[in-house]
């Protein structure tokens, strides 16, 4: 009775959603679905059987059924990790001098940080697509023209050039 109920109750629910225009959702079986190269973050299901009473023989002992329950999960957590991981991998695509700042002038020399901008495209197919901006800086030291001082003739030089988080010369 309860067999013949559940069925009932999923034509019925098959032929409401096809009158309506719903489409059930493909599910996707690990089995099928984590092969190696796919996403940790995937979703996916297996299944299980457990035997449960669905009942009593006329002598008192209990009649079991198999019942099937469908546990759903990701790839990442039904391989234990084999899988193409979500961790975004970061390839720089630009770098531009986007300043300088002075520090450190000593006689004859002016010691200075060339500042640049660098560019960064996310390239792993199973993390959010994305581009980033960082700043890095580069010691570099020039000669100074006899008789300048060390400290003008940084901030002259490299007047032009605005700091990404340095000490600006202006």
């Amino acid at each position: 009775m309860r067999r013949a109920l559940l069925t009932i109750t999923a034509g019925i629910t098959l032929l409401l959603g096809g009158l309506l225009g719903v489409q059930p959702v493909a599910a996707q079986e690990c089995s099928q679905t984590c092969r190696g190269d796919e996403c940790c973050s995937t979703s996916c299901y297996y299944e299980e059987v457990a035997y449960e009473i669905c009942g009593f023989e006329e002598w008192g002992g209990p009649i079991y059924c198999p019942v099937v329950y469908r546990i759903w999960t990701t790839c990442g957590d039904y391989t234990g990790g084999r899988c193409a991981s979500d961790t975004p991998q970061w390839v720089e695509t630009g770098r531009d001098v986007v300043g300088a700042s002075s520090y450190e002038p000593a006689p004859g020399w002016c010691r200075y940080a060339l500042h640049w901008e660098i560019t960064e495209m996310q390239v792993n197919r199973c993390a959010p697509p994305g581009e980033r901006y960082r700043c890095e800086y580069e010691w570099r030291q020039r000669e100074v023209p006899p008789g300048e001082d060390p400290v003008w003739y940084c901030c002259r030089t490299f007047a032009h050039l605005r700091p990404c988080g340095g000490r600006d010369c202006r």
